[in-house]
């Protein structure tokens, strides 16, 4: 009955993620929204590539990169932003303490919400981004079920991160969402995703060494292609390790900026004035 109960919270998260996000129109003008700007931006740093005019594995190396960094974008937005949107925006950050969830719980599912919703602009980027460095798609041999393993390690890290940027959004005023952006920004310099992190100068090369984006995105490209081998294995258990550590330490933080938060009287407070 427990397990009935988490699943079905989990599903009405879901929809009243959908809901808040796609309230202002219809179904298909969604799709292309969402569609849309993680296309182009990936388009962006591969017509970086052609002017370039670099090899294929290059453009490969981009290629999965950035179409898996759109998801990392996609679920710490939805963690983080949230928390700060429902104060600033909506002001109703008070009322979901009144709710019968945690809030950890409900930023979990905010953003589970939007890590699923970037699957369909991640297929569609991948292949137009493909044609565009015309790499051909039949050299590929996806290991589909470590495709999905490792998908889901992504969400435990990314939603680790996402608590971890949610702990400083209680304490930010109206430009929060600058330090949501400057972090990202530091995930596209250390996390391996448009050029290899081993080209960073000592100690900027050992921070990405300890950030779980370096292995998954990896992991990726390496299980995209079918190399499959038992430094695959070994990768996905590092990486598993390092996605439920950070999940473990920042649970623990969200919980404590929670609990200062409530006593300072900083749940209802808004500071866009």
């Amino acid at each position: 009955m427990g397990i009935k109960i988490v699943i079905n919270k989990i599903f009405s998260l879901l929809w009243v993620s959908y809901k808040i996000e796609a309230n202002w129109t219809s179904i298909k003008n969604y799709l292309i929204y969402i569609i849309v700007r993680p296309t182009f931006t990936l388009l962006l740093m591969l017509f970086i590539f052609v002017a370039a005019r670099s090899n294929q594995q290059y453009g490969y190396f981009i290629l999965v990169g950035q179409a898996f960094y759109n998801l990392v974008g996609s679920g710490i937005m939805g963690v983080a932003y949230t928390l700060w949107d429902d104060r600033e925006h909506y002001k109703i950050l008070k009322y979901i303490y009144i709710l019968p969830i945690k809030l950890p719980f409900y930023l979990m599912g905010r953003g589970m919400y939007k890590y699923i919703e970037g699957i369909l602009p991640l297929f569609v980027s991948f292949i137009i981004g493909s044609l565009i460095i015309q790499y051909p798609l039949s050299q590929l041999h996806v290991y589909w079920l470590l495709l999905v393993l490792n998908y889901l390690l992504g969400f435990v890290w990314i939603l680790a991160l996402g608590f971890l940027i949610a702990s400083i959004m209680f304490f930010t005023t109206q430009y929060g969402w600058i330090v949501i952006e400057s972090i990202m920004g530091s995930l596209l310099l250390f996390g391996n995703i448009i050029f290899p992190s081993s080209l960073l100068p000592f100690p900027l090369n050992v921070v990405s060494d300890l950030l779980p984006i370096k292995v998954w995105i990896d992991l990726n490209r390496e299980i995209i292609l079918g190399n499959i081998n038992l430094e695959v294995y070994h990768q996905l258990e590092i990486l598993a390790l390092l996605s439920f550590a950070y999940l473990f330490v920042s649970w623990l933080l969200l919980n404590l900026s929670d609990r200062i938060a409530k006593k300072n009287g900083l749940i209802d407070i808004v500071t866009s004035h």
